[in-house]
């Protein structure tokens, strides 16, 4: 549980990581089912996140920097969300390249960006 992960930082709550947290080599990141409200600008700086599950949460949407940001994500767990949109960008740049695995089930989406069309 990542409340235990950092017993002294003042800054945790159950919606949020906090701004103290940096990990900049870290390659595999679970926040299932932490009710988090927005995906953490945090994360920005994980350069080598490779997987990143935030599955069972309450986002309502992706970040426009996830597709840029996220260059190494290869795995990207949303299932379990009220997403009812993906970011424009999302099926282009850094992500675009990298991207294999996609789990978006049980969102409220309604369609696909139309840039995923140039996805292979």
């Amino acid at each position: 549980m990542l409340m235990n992960a950092f017993p002294t930082c003042p800054c945790l709550s159950p919606q949020s990581l906090p701004t103290c947290f940096s990990c900049p080599k870290l390659e595999e990141l679970q926040l299932s089912s932490n009710d988090l409200a927005e995906v953490p600008a945090c994360l920005q700086s994980m350069r080598r996140l490779r997987s990143l599950s935030i599955d069972y949460n309450e986002l309502q949407q992706l970040p426009g920097w996830l597709s840029s940001s996220l260059s190494a994500l290869t795995s990207l767990d949303i299932a379990g969300n009220a997403i009812q949109a993906l970011p424009e960008g999302f099926g282009s740049g850094e992500l675009a390249n990298s991207l294999l695995t996609l789990t978006a089930t049980s969102n409220a989406l309604t369609g696909l960006p139309s840039s995923f069309s140039r996805l292979r």
